[in-house]
């Protein structure tokens, strides 16, 4: 019976070194002039290092060839080539021989360009944010109904549906808001993706009569993909086999902000978001307002990715009554989280989302105005008191 290596028994030990080769290659360097292959149970750390630096170099090569003929395989696609067609002659041909222009959009076609509204509304349970529909023109709003809570709408007119899964979630993501050239035929939100999903749901285009999309809510819609994404390979740990919590809130933190950027991306619809929003105490026993989202990342990044975040809010001033209103602005007295990317709301806005993307959809205002610092005016308490000042009392 043979005796077993170093080699082996590291092999046997340890899943992740199962696949080391039994000799490293050195690549010339320095004073040698030729590479050198020698045994890994003889190589030092330096050698090592040296060989992973020209298996490095070998990689970035290998991976951008393989990217080319990705990108041939992909021109030679969309111009309607197939399987027998020669892939060079089939970009040329589309090509004419020309040289392609640089895509510059103009101001003119920026400015005359359809936009849509990107935005979360956030509140607490009760506070009325499902009933933010009937302050929005049924023909043109699409209800995207996650939480079976649509009692508070009883009676609304509009068209809705009712995703179940995560899958469902991400299906109609990419049918409202089309492909992303960007992504492979294997990524969800790519071209084959919004393909296959056209196949089930029919023409996109009966959805160019809904001007506006409201997700109720971000929270379920949270919850949903969680659930998947437990069950997922991610969410295994490939050394003890059991559920590891770690990977799948990091693949939960991916999924949710790749669902929610693409429907940013949607430009001819406005989309909203609604979800709701916790109280808590910090560390130094602070009150704090959160988003319920499931993990940390969807919460912290969601500011950066839509246009308006709002929080429908009861606020009370003086000895008057409470009152329900939209906080609007970042800076503000009540501690609520919120942003206004357009420049055009106030502090405080009636809780009326329709004539909110009105105000918002509104002439825009001047960059001297939109941009202005007004520095607070000094208290008399802050100025010096010299002692001629002393000396006249």
């Amino acid at each position: 019976m043979t005796a077993k290596t170093k080699l082996d028994r590291l092999r046997e030990d340890n899943c992740f070194l199962a696949d080391i080769p039994d000799s490293i290659r050195i690549p010339a360097l320095g004073d040698r002039q030729e590479e050198v292959i020698k045994p890994i149970e003889a190589a030092s750390i330096d050698d090592i290092a040296f060989a992973q630096l020209a298996l490095q170099a070998k990689s970035s090569a290998l991976y951008a060839e393989i990217d080319g003929l990705r990108r041939i395989y992909d021109m030679a696609r969309k111009n309607g080539a197939v399987g027998t067609d020669n892939a060079l002659d089939a970009i040329a041909e589309k090509q004419g021989g020309q040289v392609m222009s640089l895509p510059i959009i103009s101001a003119d076609q920026r400015l005359a360009e359809r936009r849509g509204i990107k935005g979360c509304i956030f509140g607490k349970s009760g506070i009325g944010k499902t009933s933010l529909l009937w302050t929005l023109e049924a023909s043109t709003t699409l209800f995207f109904d996650l939480e079976a809570g649509d009692l508070a709408i009883e009676g609304w007119p509009g068209d809705t549906i009712r995703p179940r899964t995560w899958q469902e979630c991400r299906d109609f993501a990419v049918f409202i808001g089309g492909p992303n050239p960007a992504l492979r035929e294997d990524q969800v939100f790519s071209q084959a993706h919004f393909e296959a999903v056209c196949e089930r749901f029919g023409d996109p285009a009966t959805l160019d009569k809904y001007r506006t999309v409201f997700i109720d809510s971000i929270t379920v819609a949270g919850r949903l993909c969680f659930q998947w994404c437990r069950g997922q390979p991610q969410a295994i740990s490939e050394r003890t086999g059991k559920p590891d919590m770690r990977g799948a809130y990091g693949l939960h933190g991916q999924e949710m902000i790749a669902w929610l950027t693409h429907l940013q991306h949607t430009r001819g619809k406005n989309v909203w978001f609604v979800g709701i929003l916790d109280e808590k105490l910090d560390d130094f026993n602070r009150r704090v307002f959160v988003p319920q989202i499931e993990g940390s990342k969807t919460g912290n990044e969601l500011p950066g990715i839509v246009d308006e975040v709002i929080a429908m809010a009861e606020i009370g001033q003086g000895d008057g009554d409470p009152f329900r209103a939209f906080v609007c602005q970042t800076l503000n007295p009540f501690g609520y989280p919120a942003k206004d990317r357009s420049g055009r709301l106030d502090q405080i806005e009636e809780p009326h989302l329709g004539r909110l993307m009105e105000k918002i959809g509104g002439p825009v205002k001047p960059a001297s105005e939109r941009l202005e610092f007004g520095r607070p005016a000094s208290q008399p308490a802050d100025t010096p008191v010299t002692q001629e000042d002393e000396g006249a009392f």
